[in-house]
């Protein structure tokens, strides 16, 4: 395996995503980010989409709590936690690679 992730001095969010990369090749650390790229943008899709379900009240702050409102906070910290997981993967990497629109 190559060792070249041990001098690395970039910003990551999740630490153990260095030492589950280490010794990568190239294309499939590039993989792992295209996939999480798209579980990102699935993820934000789906809590835009719980957002706009919301009552008026909830979406403007007036109100808060009840079932609906719950499921779309569950969407939200589920795609919070999956970024950070993104832009550790992405400061690794180096770069943003293509990914094609769905």
């Amino acid at each position: 395996m190559n060792d070249d992730c041990s001098a690395f001095d970039g910003e990551v969010e999740l630490r153990p995503t260095i030492g589950l990369t280490r010794g990568l090749p190239k294309p499939d650390l590039e993989s792992l980010v295209v996939d999480a790229l798209i579980e990102h943008r699935a993820l934000s899709a789906q809590a835009d989409r719980l957002f706009h379900d919301l009552p008026e009240e909830i979406r403007s702050g007036r109100s808060a709590g009840g079932a609906e409102h719950l499921k779309y906070i569950k969407a939200m910290l589920a795609m919070h936690c999956q970024m950070s997981a993104l832009s550790s993967l992405l400061s690794i990497l180096g770069y943003i690679p293509a990914v094609a629109k769905n």
